[in-house]
């Protein structure tokens, strides 16, 4: 769950059976939800893609039913609530379980989030989504949480993007709902800043982030209204650390860098970490620097975060990282060349004035 999405559903959702007290469901015509698609993370002021949601995943989607323009979630009827949408290979689309289906009158408003089993207590309401006590996995179980936009009153399946004024290039057949990513993306890549071969070999044997905050709670603060508008946030903390490289006591990590284009590191997970400020956060890099016969010399060396620009269109140094963003540190190591400047120090002259006359 690495990968980076923008979700439209057109998997078939089906709204189960009502009680009197509920909204009529006409039985023909089931909710479906079509390819989800995910918007790409991106680097800091560069422009999201789309991507297709994996047919692997699932996701929970909530509904509400009003009888006319969307407003506001708040005492609406619920017509969905957390519920899970699966990939069905057969109809090649998501359904969820048990179906359910389009009430006659009225008009629905969506919103999922993604993944449908993802850590922490999650609700949907006036506001939008709020997760209370996510923890960020361990690196080697990590997933791409997500969260949706509104997708507005919607009255059957066949409604596609393009249908509401926010045409994403492709004709969606079924309620198309928009995911943004809700975490950080980060990213390691390697370098020296020349190549030091005839000389030198360098290898990298481990990345540490240190002092990351790994508990949070988000909440999505949408400007309540017919068209949507948020301003996401996160709190975090309980700082610790975190690694990249998988490494186990009997396979050690290493990979030699010798070469001035930055390149990826080898057995490497890409990180996805809850958006926070990094004042005290830094990166510890080790490495070992072999020079033709000697033994290998392992240097260890940290990089403040801080002090690192991670967005350079502001005048000030931003230290924080961006919910929605990948960020690419390109760890860079140069060396210094041993060189010689040899001289001979001058003859100190003694004149002897007591030899014997001859």
């Amino acid at each position: 769950m690495k990968k980076l999405f923008l979700l439209s559903a057109a998997a078939l959702m089906v709204l189960a059976s009502c009680t009197k007290d509920e909204v009529d469901q006409t039985p023909d015509q089931k909710i479906t939800f079509s390819s989800p698609v995910v918007s790409v993370a991106t680097k800091a002021n560069v422009p999201g893609e789309i991507v297709k949601y994996p047919d692997g995943e699932q996701f929970k989607v909530f509904a509400v039913h009003h009888e006319s323009t969307f407003d506001t979630w708040k005492d609406k009827h619920i017509y969905m609530k957390g519920v899970t949408c699966t990939y069905d290979n057969t109809d090649k689309n998501w359904q969820p379980s048990p179906s359910y289906y389009w009430p006659k009158v009225g008009k629905l408003t969506f919103a999922a989030y993604s993944p449908a089993v993802a850590d922490g207590t999650f609700a949907y309401g006036e506001g939008g989504l709020t997760i209370n006590g996510y923890t960020t996995p361990e690196v080697s179980k990590q997933y791409d949480l997500l969260y949706s936009e509104r997708t507005y009153n919607r009255t059957t399946s066949s409604d596609s993007a393009t249908d509401e004024g926010e045409d994403q290039g492709k004709d969606y057949k079924g309620v198309d709902i928009k995911f943004n990513h809700a975490l950080s993306s980060i990213v390691f890549t390697v370098k020296t800043s020349e190549d030091y071969s005839d000389g030198a070999t360098i290898t990298l044997k481990n990345i540490t982030l240190n002092n990351i905050n790994s508990h949070g709670n988000f909440t999505e603060n949408v400007t309540e209204g017919a068209t949507y508008a948020s301003n996401p946030t996160w709190t975090s903390a309980t700082p610790i650390d975190y690694s990249p490289i998988i490494q186990t006591s009997d396979k050690p990590f290493s990979q030699i860098v010798n070469s001035g284009t930055a390149q990826t590191i080898t057995n490497a997970h890409p990180l996805l970490m809850i958006p926070q400020n990094l004042n005290n956060a830094k990166v510890t890099v080790v490495y070992t620097i072999k020079s033709h016969t000697s033994e290998p010399i392992e240097q260890t060396q940290e990089i403040v975060l801080s002090t690192v620009d991670h967005d350079t269109s502001k005048d000030e140094v931003q230290a924080e990282w961006i919910l929605g963003k990948r960020y690419t540190y390109v760890i860079t190591i140069a060396l210094n060349k041993i060189y010689f400047d040899p001289y001979v120090e001058t003859w100190k002259d003694v004149t002897l004035t007591s030899v014997p006359v001859l």
